[in-house]
């Protein structure tokens, strides 16, 4: 009888792969929170909403980096010192570090959208936040251009 105790004891269960189907939201049912006393809940489904935010920004994201490399030709500055040294350095360089910064940082935030801040609003709204910021970026980009005779 003492044999068996601890082989039932023992759990089996192993977590998860990171990088499996459900995290990256390609299979998967829950896309909501399942009780409404939960304030922050994972996901392993993202609604069309989430994902036109997070491909609106990276997309934004690669706009910028293309209309500063233009602007610095009829000769604007970019004062972001880490961009103006990847800048100088290897163009290439700086487009990876932008696309695969904004990327992982867009991840981020699409894993966590559910995930309820001590100031009472979740984590999307973040996203849906710089979202705008990019659009007022370009807009502002688009300003320049006009401006600089381009």
């Amino acid at each position: 009888m003492d044999m068996l105790l601890p082989r039932r004891a023992e759990d089996r269960r192993q977590p998860p792969p990171f990088f499996n189907k459900y995290s990256f939201g390609i299979e998967g049912r829950r896309s909501t929170v399942r009780r409404a006393e939960e304030t922050s809940a994972y996901v392993d489904h993202y609604e069309w909403p989430v994902f036109l935010v997070a491909v609106g920004i990276v997309l934004m994201s690669a706009m910028d980096a293309a209309f500063t490399l233009r602007l610095l030709t009829l000769g604007a500055i970019e004062i972001n010192a880490i961009m103006n040294i990847l800048i100088e350095t290897n163009i290439y360089k700086f487009i990876a570090f932008k696309l695969g910064l904004t990327t992982m940082g867009v991840l981020l935030l699409v894993i966590h959208k559910n995930v309820s801040l001590s100031l009472g609003f979740k984590v999307y709204r973040i996203a849906q936040a710089v979202f705008a910021g990019y659009v007022v970026l370009i807009a502002y980009e688009l300003w320049l251009f006009r401006f600089l005779g381009a």
